[in-house]
């Protein structure tokens, strides 16, 4: 799952700097000139593209964490306050 969400950031991200650039290189709103540029109102765009990022970095953020609560070897959960976690991998 965390891979799929990294992928639509990765997207994500690449897209919003086609559209605005970088620092050192123009994006496509700077390459249009001042006839084209009135055709496309981006900051609604450039706003929700914005707010996805912050969510899937948020996403990936709370899904790691979760993952690191959980022993990789059995799959049980590894932190509970009501008792320790001696791990017992699956029999075969």
């Amino acid at each position: 799952m965390i891979e799929v969400l990294e992928q639509a950031l990765e997207a994500l991200e690449a897209n919003y700097l086609l559209v605005n650039g970088t620092e050192t290189h123009g994006g496509l709103e700077q390459c249009l000139d001042g006839y084209y540029s009135s055709c496309f109102d981006t900051e609604p765009i450039n706003k929700q593209t914005k707010e996805a990022i912050a969510s899937l970095r948020q996403a990936i953020a709370e899904l790691e964490s979760q993952e690191q609560n959980f022993c990789s070897r059995c799959g049980k959960r590894t932190k509970d306050s009501t008792h320790i976690h001696t791990c017992t991998p699956p029999q075969d």
